[in-house]
């Protein structure tokens, strides 16, 4: 537990070191919705397209961690982007991982939870990470709003 303890309290200087050496990003790397409520943090951090160099941040201060990186593409639309975790044993760490679920058309419930209740770094197994998916799955789904005079 001290290890997932000192991982996630390296967040406020990960985001230092991501805004400072990746200043072409900082508009992206917080979600907009939730800068209206709060000051650029952990209840706002994205991490949008700066997986790389979010990595680069964790593995520096933690030199046993495994860099691994995945390739999404679909050939057909030309579509071909990468992205970036880390590994420890069993375990996934993620600093990036909200980017992939950030959904302004969900509702407020969906939001608080990803935001307020989600840690900005991911840490667990495949397991917790799809567990963790499931629940925002079924936050999503409530807070989908149906016009019911519309058929």
């Amino acid at each position: 537990m001290a290890f997932l303890n000192r991982i996630r309290n390296s967040f406020p200087r990960l985001q230092q070191a991501v805004e400072a050496r990746r200043p072409d990003l900082r508009s992206g790397l917080h979600d907009i919705r939730q800068l209206d409520k709060y000051k650029p943090g952990r209840m706002t951090w994205t991490g949008y397209q700066a997986c790389g160099v979010s990595c680069q941040f964790l593995q520096q201060e933690f030199p046993y961690l495994e860099r691994t990186s995945v390739t999404i593409s679909d050939d057909e639309f030309g579509y071909h982007n990468d992205h970036v975790y880390l590994r420890y044993e069993h375990l996934i760490i993620d600093p990036s991982w909200r980017q992939f679920l950030v959904n302004h058309n969900c509702g407020a419930e969906y939001q608080r939870y990803l935001f307020e209740r989600c840690h900005p770094i991911f840490v667990g197994s495949h397991a917790e990470l799809r567990c963790l998916l499931a629940e925002l799955w079924r936050e999503n789904k409530n807070g989908i709003t149906v016009n019911k005079s519309r058929r």
